[in-house]
């Protein structure tokens, strides 16, 4: 969970950072990144120094295991904020961290030199750009999500706020606790898709649920129809009728949907894993009207506006 807040926070605490050093502590923090991604994947990068307060770290490469799977890459990597010191040991509170993000794009390895070539030098027109401001009140035991901005190569962009209670960073069986305890209280989230469904998305779920063979836009049109469905059925008490039209709206434009996508959720007691523990002994719900108590005091509101592609 360290690791996971680590990758989510950073730029705002230019002197907590020189007090504790500077590059040093800029080293000091990669190193131990390094070190916890190493469990899933080779992460390099070189350590430029600090600048600004920030620490920044140039060239970042996350080499994901298994053949044609892409790698991240990044041209520059900027950290900063109170949890920097806080991660590497230092008894400090980690009131802040925030992240920024140049140059990013996904790069496919084939291991044939040629292919690997051509596919970074295309990758690198495409990059994006990221974002990342996290805030915790300690006093509070909440961690705010005060910015996650994601600008995707053309008209495409995700943006986030939350604020999660029952977070508590003290140390790290507090942390280890809050694993359990955490509950989103709010979140919302704006989505403008000009291609980023069928870049990001798109492939990964259609081979999970399209037929090998046979009519693909008949099949389709069958899994367009059932999600509709379902998307009615939904309690009306979580998702007014609003939100739901809205989502068969969506689900009408695939696989190529084209416009902003909304979405406002509020749980006023929090929806965290306290809400699954009962299923535990009992199992997962079988039907939508048994996962009730697991919606109890949640709205969804949900907005689609279709755009045309310029």
């Amino acid at each position: 969970m360290k690791a996971a807040l680590a990758a989510l926070l950073a730029l705002g605490g230019p002197a907590v950072a020189q007090s504790l050093g500077g590059p040093a502590l800029c080293r000091a923090v990669w190193d131990d990144l390094t070190a916890r991604a190493a469990e899933v994947a080779i992460l390099t990068g070189t350590v430029a120094g600090a600048e600004g307060g920030a620490c920044v770290i140039e060239d970042v490469r996350l080499d994901l295991p298994g053949e044609y799977v892409p790698d991240w890459q990044a041209a520059k990597l900027r950290l900063s904020g109170a949890a920097l010191p806080w991660l590497v040991g230092e008894p400090v509170s980690p009131e802040r961290l925030e992240i920024g993000i140049d140059g990013l794009h996904l790069v496919i390895q084939t291991g044939i030199a040629r292919m690997d070539y051509l596919y970074a030098a295309q990758a690198r027109a495409q990059t994006t750009r990221v974002k990342a401001a996290l805030a915790w009140d300690k006093a509070a035991r909440t961690l705010s999500v005060e910015t996650l901005d994601i600008d995707f190569p053309g008209d495409n962009r995700v943006e986030l706020t939350a604020v999660v209670d029952g977070v508590d960073l003290s140390d790290e069986a507090a942390l280890q606790m809050s694993a359990t305890g955490f509950a989103l209280r709010e979140a919302d989230l704006t989505l403008r898709t000009h291609g980023l469904f069928e870049w990001y998305a798109l492939m990964t779920l259609g081979p999970s649920v399209l037929p090998e063979e046979g009519d693909m836009e008949a099949a389709v049109a069958e899994l367009k129809s059932e999600a509709a469905e379902m998307v009615r059925a939904l309690p009306t008490g979580t998702f007014a009728e609003a939100s739901k039209t809205a989502l068969v709206a969506l689900i009408d434009e695939l696989p190529n949907p084209a416009g902003t996508l909304t979405v406002a959720f509020r749980a006023a007691n929090g929806f965290g894993p306290v809400r699954f523990m009962g299923y535990a002994v009992e199992g997962v719900p079988d039907t939508l009207e048994e996962a009730a108590p697991l919606l109890e005091g949640v709205t969804v509101g949900i907005g689609w506006t279709h755009e045309e592609t310029r």
